[in-house]
């Protein structure tokens, strides 16, 4: 949708940019830049330069500022038009590049156009009802999954390289900014002390009002890439553990934070590679090593299984245990609070479709950010982003279904997408700050794109 509504202005741009009836003559200054290495290279790097500073200054990319006067001499915030305007130019490269350059069809994104569609309404609303700060991610939101798709390229042989290389370039920002929140000596003291009561995170240097749960966030991408780098362990050794050290300090600092989602997040993560990777390579297992996979498959289950009926059996104060810790608050994770928060939310949305029902009737808000765009805008945009998200979905299944040699960064991306999803699945923050969606629709518009190239000289 995007690449035909901008190809035919480009086309009319260009064409007085020395071209003849077949498109750019190769001797001009367009057609050398578009062909450059060197200009390839600048524009990716700054494409993640950029997106390593969105992910480490996360928390200061807002625009209250511009509609709040409490907040106009606030230095905390800059102006996130710059990402918008530097992610437009990546964008109108990559659009000639293939159109022009490489004459590649644009293809038509359906769910594309349904995010753009369902946004713009969202903007609509906004502006209607007064909230003038949300009404900029509009355009934001749709940028950051463009980016995902187009920043890939065309060429098979490095888009693994360069979907690697986005993906850590967004979540080694976002981890060091985490690391560096738990850092805070005085903080940090306190916070060993206190076992955080209030449930707020302590910060280096943010501000003092991000709550635990937003601030986890930033290890999710860390946590979920174990697979990948069990996966690579021996061609980098390096990289293996860097992540492993990286999950090391996550799990035990989201522990004394009270951190549930990477302490979930973690064996969940390993599960899906094990199974992508038994999905790819179970034909090529002899006999013997699928024996030992099902015992110690078998051997694994039967721990669990003793380990659950120690704790329901209270076998040396297991369960007494479990009931005092912060693991139990409102039911554990089985029985977690948030489940009947969001069916609450849903009943209450359909009986309120065009009105925000907390306001109206006084009701909690959900936990799920696709119901919190439904209680502040409505049921259609709610509708709206589940049919986005179920076109995403689909996407995923068709990646991790795929077989062939370049499959393998699905290894990567699966377990990041389930994460994320049931990040914004069980959290508000992901539309209270929307930017928090921007990593998990540049991971959809990563895999959108591989599956758009998958059958372009792909080799099984």
């Amino acid at each position: 949708m995007v690449g035909q509504f901008f190809c035919p202005t480009i086309s009319f741009v260009v064409k007085y940019l020395n071209m003849d009836k077949n498109g750019l003559k190769e001797n001009s200054i367009v057609y050398r830049f578009f062909t450059s290495a060197k200009a390839e290279a600048f524009i990716f790097s700054l494409l993640c330069a950029t997106l390593f500073t969105c992910g480490l200054c996360h928390w200061l990319l807002d625009l209250t500022y511009k509609y709040y006067p409490e907040h106009a001499g606030q230095s905390f915030y800059v102006d996130f038009t710059w990402v918008f305007w530097i992610l437009v130019v990546v964008v109108l490269y990559y659009l000639v590049k293939d159109y022009f350059i490489s004459k590649r069809i644009v293809k038509f994104d359906f769910a594309l156009a349904i995010l753009i569609q369902t946004m713009v309404l969202q903007g609509v609303i906004a502006y209607h009802d007064q909230m003038y700060p949300m009404i900029p991610y509009t355009w934001i939101l749709p940028m950051a999954y463009l980016i995902g798709k187009l920043a890939v390229g065309s060429d098979l042989s490095k888009m693994n390289q360069r979907i690697v290389i986005i993906y850590f370039s967004v979540a080694v920002g976002l981890f060091a900014v985490t690391m560096l929140d738990f850092y805070n000596a005085t903080k940090y003291i306190t916070c060993f002390l206190t076992d955080f009561p209030t449930g707020v995170w302590g910060v280096f240097w943010t501000e003092d009002w991000h709550n635990r749960c937003t601030m986890e966030y930033g290890l999710i991408m860390i946590t979920t890439s174990i697979g990948y780098a069990m996966f690579k362990a021996k061609e980098n050794k390096v990289a293996l553990i860097l992540i492993l050290i990286g999950n090391i300090l996550a799990q035990f600092f989201g522990y004394k934070t009270q951190g549930r989602e990477n302490l979930v997040l973690l064996p969940l993560s390993i599960m899906i590679f094990v199974a992508l990777y038994l999905f790819d390579n179970w034909k090529g297992l002899s006999n013997k090593q699928r024996k030992y996979f099902f015992r110690g498959f078998g051997c694994l289950i039967a721990l669990v299984c003793i380990g659950l009926l120690m704790v329901v059996l209270n076998v040396h104060g297991l369960y007494d245990r479990y009931a005092s810790s912060y693991l139990a608050d409102d039911g554990g994770i089985l029985k977690n609070v948030r489940f009947s928060m969001d069916w609450n939310g849903f009943k209450a949305m359909l009986q309120h479709p065009l009105e925000d029902y907390e306001l109206l009737e006084g009701y909690e808000k959900p936990h799920s950010m696709l119901l919190e765009y439904g209680r502040v805008h409505g049921l259609t945009v709610y509708i709206g982003l589940v049919i986005f998200r179920i076109l995403l979905i689909k996407d995923a299944v068709i990646l991790a279904l795929t077989k062939n040699k370049y499959s393998w960064i699905k290894y990567l991306l699966i377990p990041t997408f389930i994460a994320q999803n049931l990040y914004y699945s069980m959290e508000p923050n992901g539309y209270a700050l929307r930017y928090l969606w921007m990593p998990g629709l540049l991971v959809s518009g990563m895999i959108r794109a591989w599956n758009d190239r998958r059958n372009i000289g792909l080799v099984s």
